[in-house]
Formats: C-alpha cells, sequence, structure tokens
C-alpha cells in the first residue's frame, strides 16, 4: 500500500449469476446422491399402493402375522391400514406378503385341517 494515496472503489460490472449458481449446486447434489447410493447400495422399495404387506412388531414376533394393506407412499414412508388401525412406518419395517406365499400358506392350513378332521372323525367312528 502506498502512502498518501486513498483508496479507490474499482466498478465492476454487475452479474446475475444466480441461475448459474442454483444450476451448478444441482448437479453437484444429482453426482453425490449418484455417488452415495452406488457405495451404499441403495435399492427402490418394491413396495406400491394397494400391496399386502406385514409390519415388524418390535414387542413379540419380528413380524406380525395379520397382513395390511398399503394405502399410501411418501419417500421410505408408508402408511398401512391393519385390524387394529392406521399406521406410519418406515420400509425398512415392512415385509411385502407375495400371493403365492398366501395361496402356499393357505394350502398348508387346508392340508393340516383336512387331516385332523380325518384323524378325529376315525377316531370318533372307532369309539
Amino acid at each position: 500500500m502506498r502512502l498518501g494515496v486513498l483508496p479507490e472503489i474499482s466498478e465492476t460490472p454487475e452479474r446475475d449469476n444466480h441461475a448459474e449458481v442454483r444450476q451448478n449446486d444441482a448437479l453437484y447434489k444429482l453426482k453425490s446422491k449418484r455417488y452415495h447410493d452406488k457405495r451404499r447400495n441403495v435399492r427402490k422399495s418394491r413396495i406400491a399402493v394397494a400391496d399386502k404387506i406385514l409390519m415388524k412388531n418390535k414387542r413379540t414376533d419380528p413380524l406380525s402375522a395379520i397382513p395390511g394393506k398399503v394405502i399410501n407412499i411418501r419417500g421410505n414412508a408408508v402408511t398401512a391400514r391393519f385390524d387394529e388401525g392406521t399406521f406410519l412406518c418406515e420400509t425398512s419395517h415392512i415385509s411385502r406378503l407375495y400371493e403365492s406365499d398366501l395361496t402356499s400358506k393357505n394350502e398348508k392350513e387346508y392340508e393340516e385341517n383336512k387331516r385332523f378332521k380325518t384323524t378325529y372323525s376315525t377316531r370318533a367312528e372307532s369309539i
């Protein structure tokens, strides 16, 4: 700094670069999200509205025995309706119930009930 000289403000043209900054920021966020999702093996949830689900029960069994139905999905939060009421929980606490699971389970129950009735009726006839 030279002595005896007053500082001056130089005239610089104003630039409106807000749009450019926002665009660069959005691009950086997108690249960062892709990188971290790849590193953490993030997958999109397969649960959709109207799916039948089982919800994790923290006090008793790992999953509740009563199936519910998905009403709404918002991000990773799922709203589901069960017999006891409506619940909101994360997708990590939900297991999708496939129709093949229901069919095979119902067939097993039917076979067990059929076997029980046959055994019971056979015993009743012998008495």
